[in-house]
């Protein structure tokens, strides 16, 4: 039977009262996609009994894999165990290598060892154990009426340090179907999301991997996702999508962009030795974000007489924090040779120094527009 899709049961009164934000969702997800596994639902349920019984017979009936974070400690209200178990009419057993487990971890860190510790030692079964080095909590995986049970740690970085070595060598091997993904991507900047689409998808009608689209300010992010042992069969189809967007400015990573709008702008002014970037307030900071993107040099607007030499590309950068736009001016040879405006729409929570960014990159591809 194939299984694709899996279930995530947050489990936490803390969760729903807004006291712990719960991010295992968003990381289960990356990471299970990762392996072809898609989230079917997420849920977050209180610590009661009722309440998660419910769940599980919801979720049952929509996945074949259900992952269950928290409620596997010490105390009274972790009883996420004991109510799987009883929704999948399983018994729970004492496990000795459990108890050794915990026992050293405790006594490394000279830790009293309690009696109510031993409720972290009974599993279901037959259960796979998957040992906590962050914790005293073990996740375990067992299988019920064919379907599969994965109970982890709440605290994030506990279920994520036991990922890697165990939990998703676990999946791939009692999951056949199941094959690592690789997201080729392409980011495209001065294009509006619909604008992308209509671009790129009369030519990927017959695409037989998963196309996406994303915003992320301020580029749109192009996808594609495939299995890997497919990779070559979707190379055809990212040479298509770069085909089509060869007439406009994109890359293949965030990273790249300023590599390579200095390339075209080399192109455009072959003797440019070095930009300048004139800054009004806080020329160090903008420095750091941009230390290794050689050769842009900040400076402040004041002391612009000390630019170097007339092979410099000069931008006057006049950055409003809460307007967020900037007017440009290109000297070349102590003359202007153009001017511009340019806006952004970012959320005003951005820091300075990635609002300042992504106005530097916007006056960059204009420069380059104004000459092609």
């Amino acid at each position: 039977k194939e299984m694709s899709s899996f279930a995530h049961l947050a489990i936490g009164s803390e969760i729903l009262i807004g006291q712990t934000l719960n991010t295992s969702s968003q990381w289960l997800s990356q990471r299970c996609e990762a392996i072809g596994l898609s989230a079917r639902m997420h849920i977050a349920i209180a610590d009661n009994r009722e309440a998660i019984l419910q769940a599980i017979d919801f979720v049952k009936q929509y996945s074949d894999v259900m992952i269950t974070t928290g409620g596997l400690g010490p105390t009274s209200d972790d009883f996420t165990r004991m109510v799987v178990a009883e929704a999948c009419h399983t018994e729970l057993f004492w496990s000795e290598q459990a108890w050794e487990h915990l026992t050293q971890y405790l006594k490394k860190r000279s830790m009293p060892i309690r009696e109510n510790h031993k409720r972290e030692c009974y599993f279901p079964k037959d259960a796979q154990l998957f040992f906590n080095s962050l914790g005293t909590a073990c996740g375990f995986a067992f299988w019920s009426s064919q379907k599969l049970w994965l109970c982890l740690p709440g605290p994030p970085r506990e279920l994520q340090a036991m990922w890697d070595k165990q939990i998703q060598p676990y999946l791939l091997k009692h999951i056949p179907q199941l094959e690592l993904i690789e997201t080729w991507s392409a980011y495209v900047l001065g294009m509006p999301e619909s604008a992308v689409a209509e671009l790129l998808e009369p030519s990927l009608k017959a695409c037989p991997f998963e196309i996406g689209y994303r915003i992320f300010l301020p580029y749109i992010e192009v996808k594609l996702r495939y299995p890997i042992s497919q990779k070559m069969d979707a190379q055809f189809w990212i040479q298509i999508i770069q085909n089509q967007l060869k007439s406009i400015t994109y890359f293949n990573h965030p990273n790249d962009l300023l590599e390579q709008l200095h390339r075209k702008i080399l192109q455009i002014w072959p003797n440019t030795q070095q930009i300048w970037i004139l800054s009004p307030q806080k020329i160090a900071e903008l420095a750091m974000r941009f230390q290794h993107q050689s050769p842009f040099y900040f400076l402040p607007i004041q002391q612009s007489s000390l630019i170097p030499d007339p092979h410099t590309l000069c931008i006057e950068w006049h950055f409003t924090e809460n307007v967020n736009q900037a007017h440009i001016q290109l000297f070349q040879e102590n003359r202007i040779v153009a001017q511009f405006k340019v806006e952004t729409i970012l959320n005003p929570n951005y820091s300075f120094e990635r609002r300042a960014k992504d106005l530097i990159e916007r006056g960059l591809l204009a420069m380059i527009h104004f000459r092609e």
